[in-house]
């Protein structure tokens, strides 16, 4: 198995990173390393990775500075020297098989930028949706939106990732797109179709996490404009508006979800934007029970 370091941000979250390590620690093929960096003032789990029997080398970093997600991530690709770093934010967990799986894409295929699909829960381990990784990205259509996902399920090569600077720690949000699109400047991406990343989110920040994503996404446009045409700009106008109406939907702000489904069809009309746009019409607890409808057929 090619060498890979496992890369763990955290804010002193015990008990998340408890069951994030123990996750790596079930794998199938076991990586080299993990990379513990923790953002915290008061190095809260420097104790608990001290304390790891697990059957790879473990190494934990304080954080200093004001460098955010994109700076702890940064830190552990210094830090790690394997051919390979995958990526596992503390609230996130892998299925047994995705490194090997993984791996063995890389192996297969040559290409420096392997990602899987991702499985979406609430705390209650209820199902919001599931993401199966089944097209792949180029250098191109990448710029239309983050169609790769978390980095969780992402499985990169060391030297493209060294090569590109890793994570722009300037964007507070939205730092994984970017980092896809400078990478896919560089490599190829593969995918692995079925979801082997558990992700956990919190409702409480859905809307806190829409306006980032609002001012985000249109940062990461303005940083790469002169790569896009007219073309390519008016499908991520489409996607960028229609990820925006879901998002506030989902958050429950149903009015302006419709007004950016409508703004998404102006740009690129699509069925599925028209059929997101009709359901919002049915109030938010229709469209709450639609969408765990259709999460649960997924």
């Amino acid at each position: 198995m090619t060498g890979v370091s496992v890369v763990i941000p955290t804010l002193g979250r015990r008990d998340r990173l408890q069951r994030a390590i123990e996750s790596v620690e079930a794998q199938t093929e076991r990586p080299e390393s993990i990379v513990v960096v923790d953002g915290s003032d008061d190095r809260t789990v420097e104790s608990l990775v001290a304390d790891l029997d697990v059957p790879f080398d473990t190494t934990y970093v304080h954080q200093t500075g004001d460098g955010g997600l994109s700076g702890a991530r940064n830190l552990g690709i210094e830090v790690g020297d394997s051919d390979l770093v995958a990526f596992l934010d503390d609230d996130d967990q892998w299925f047994p098989e995705k490194l090997e799986r993984q791996v063995a894409a890389y192996e297969r295929t040559g290409r420096g930028l392997i990602f899987c699909g991702i499985k979406n829960v609430r705390p209650d381990g209820s199902v919001t949706n599931v993401r199966r990784a089944e097209s792949v990205p180029d250098d191109r259509s990448i710029l239309t939106g983050n169609s790769i996902g978390s980095p969780s399920a992402v499985l990169a090569r060391r030297s493209d990732v060294e090569a590109v600077d890793g994570f722009d720690e300037g964007l507070p949000t939205q730092e994984d797109w970017d980092f896809y699109i400078r990478m896919l400047q560089r490599t190829e991406a593969a995918a692995v179709p079925d979801p082997l990343v558990l992700k956990e989110y919190n409702p409480e920040g859905m809307s806190r996490n829409v306006e980032h994503s609002e001012r985000d996404l249109f940062r990461v446009y303005r940083k790469h404009r002169e790569k896009y045409d007219a073309e390519t700009e008016r499908d991520f106008m489409g996607n960028y508006h229609f990820t925006l109406g879901r998002r506030y939907a989902k958050s429950g702000d149903l009015n302006r979800g419709r007004a950016q489904l409508l703004r998404s069809l102006r740009h690129r009309p699509k069925p599925k934007t028209l059929l997101y746009l009709a359901v919002t019409c049915l109030g938010e607890t229709g469209y709450d029970f639609v969408r765990r409808w259709y999460a649960g057929r997924s």
